[in-house]
């Protein structure tokens, strides 16, 4: 593969892609990095585009750090789809969701929801998830060192870190539609807001650290309000209530569920 056949983010080859499975009516999705051996290391990313919102606010990304992101992603994903000791599952919703409202991790699987029109966004939910779950399982140290002993928000700023460059490389290398939930995070972390975004936005999980920064900075939350409204034109998301994912082995799934599953590949 030379230069000018790079993978697109949403290439089936470098994101995901959905299959019917036979006689069950699931819709399979299969991240398959199938590129030829070698052939990411041969590959140079185009120039970084500005990412601009409808308010007009744009972020350019650096050429540099997206070459990184694009190679520790790739190997992810490429994880994601051989490890055959855990399944993530991709669910989907009628209506937009963020990566923590719907998670829900039970042993070696992880259970996530996406909107249905949102399939640019699907790398970072499994991200998101896979991140998570590694955490569970004791095994973060390969996939996020500098935060392989990190716990609650600590550890919840490093991922969603993670995810906001993952986003980056998305809408500033591969062209991805914009999509809100992302946005959001990508925006509030480049301009030094990633704190206050989570405190605000998962107020209920983090409730203790959240009043102690109002204690500690009550004129960067205002400073925060202020920020947001002018670059998104609305308020700060805040905790709200979402269906949980159903479990398919008992309570069945949420209203405007789909159920889609990471899995390893067979070799065929």
């Amino acid at each position: 593969m030379g230069p000018d056949q790079r993978l697109e983010y949403g290439d089936p080859r470098m994101m995901s892609w959905h299959r019917e499975k036979q006689g069950a009516g699931v819709a399979m999705v299969l991240v398959a990095l199938a590129f030829g051996s070698g052939c990411a290391s041969e590959m140079e990313l185009p120039t970084p585009r500005s990412v601009i919102i409808f308010s007009g606010v744009r972020l350019t990304a650096d050429a540099d750090q997206m070459e990184e992101v694009d190679r520790w992603l790739r190997n992810q994903l490429e994880e994601i789809h051989e490890n055959p000791s855990f399944l993530i599952e991709l669910h989907r919703r009628d209506s937009e969701v963020r990566p923590w409202e719907t998670l829900h991790i039970e042993g070696d699987t992880a259970r996530i929801a996406l909107q249905t029109t949102a399939t640019d966004a699907e790398t970072p939910f499994l991200l998101y998830a896979h991140f998570h779950l590694m955490a569970q399982r004791g095994e973060l140290e390969e996939w996020l060192p500098e935060a392989s002993d990190a716990e609650g928000f600590e550890l919840e700023q490093a991922i969603l870190d993670r995810i906001a460059d993952a986003w980056f490389l998305g809408r500033s290398i591969y062209d991805t539609h914009a999509y809100a939930a992302l946005d959001e995070l990508l925006y509030s972390r480049e301009f030094g807001y990633l704190q206050p975004y989570i405190l605000f936005a998962q107020a209920d999980r983090f409730a203790e650290e959240r009043e102690a920064w109002l204690q500690e900075s009550p004129e960067e939350k205002e400073e925060f309000l202020e920020w947001f409204r002018a670059t998104f034109e609305r308020d700060p998301p805040e905790p709200r209530e979402v269906d949980p994912i159903g479990d398919d082995g008992g309570g069945g799934d949420s209203p405007g569920d789909s159920i889609s599953g990471v899995r390893p590949s067979t070799g065929g």
